[in-house]
């Protein structure tokens, strides 16, 4: 990571994530889902003050790292570079005192997510004595002159997505809510399986910014009306969009979306 900074002068995003997946932990063996949230708490502060100091060392109960000095040490700091998926009030702890960004997904009402938006603001406040970054939100989008084609074609392919999600990570499985570090997923498991695949589909589509550039823009506006500033991330090709779909959506974005939204910065 260090030499990777050099390499690019400085420009490098760190981002982190606990994981969700059983099968992402099976090749790990002896590590069991529900001792990942100390892992990570853990682990995740070692990396961080590495960065930050040039020096790798832990004597946790999970990680005992003699000091060792980083070599190249860090080309300068990564204050405000450090990124973490907060879906959890446990993960929006955990990013706060790593002093991570806060990474969101568009996947339900802006207002619903305003308690963990809230939380890591007074928490990292608390603990580094400064203002929390904006959130980033990763948006899956996609950008046509046509409204009624954009809905079509981002309602199919959102749709596929999704359905590779629910099987990957089983989001919908009743070990969720048994598993320490897990029960938040649990419960939303339980709202999954309550309203079903094609109302989830839909909350997605609520959330996410696609559409007609001007569509676009009204979204993000609505959005930033609740949340605040946010730091954009998109994602144009996901569930099997063709190649050649996702680069003139990007294309479009690019040209009248993106020129606006630099504008409210």
């Amino acid at each position: 990571m260090s030499l990777l900074d050099h390499v690019s002068n400085g420009r490098v995003k760190f981002g982190m994530g606990r994981g969700l997946s059983r099968r992402e932990f099976e090749p790990f063996r002896g590590i069991e889902l529900d001792e990942t949230r100390e892992r990570f708490d853990e682990a995740s502060l070692m990396i961080v003050n590495a960065l930050e100091s040039g020096v790798m060392q832990g004597d946790g109960p999970f990680y005992k790292q003699p000091r060792a000095e980083i070599r190249p040490r860090p080309y300068k700091s990564f204050k405000d570079r450090i990124y973490a998926v907060a879906n959890s009030s446990d993960s929006v702890e955990a990013c706060a005192k790593a002093g991570g960004r806060m990474i969101m997904f568009a996947e339900t009402k802006w207002d619903r997510r305003m308690p963990g938006i809230e939380q890591h603001r007074k928490r990292f406040r608390e603990i580094h004595g400064r203002e929390a970054p904006p959130v980033m939100v990763a948006d899956f989008t996609f950008c046509h002159e046509d409204a009624d084609y954009a809905h079509n074609q981002a309602e199919q392919y959102l749709a596929t997505y999704l359905q590779s999600l629910l099987e990957h990570y089983e989001l919908m499985g009743d070990h969720l809510g048994k598993t320490k570090g897990y029960t938040g997923y649990g419960k939303q498991a339980e709202v999954l399986r309550h309203i079903g695949f094609e109302r989830y589909v839909e909350g997605f589509l609520a959330s996410n910014a696609y559409g007609t550039p001007q569509q676009m823009l009204d979204k993000f506006k609505a959005r930033y009306d609740i949340i605040g500033s946010f730091e954009l991330a998109t994602c144009f090709r996901f569930g099997g969009i063709p190649y050649e779909e996702a680069e003139s959506s990007m294309r479009l974005f690019a040209r009248q979306v993106l020129p606006e939204l630099k504008s409210w910065a």
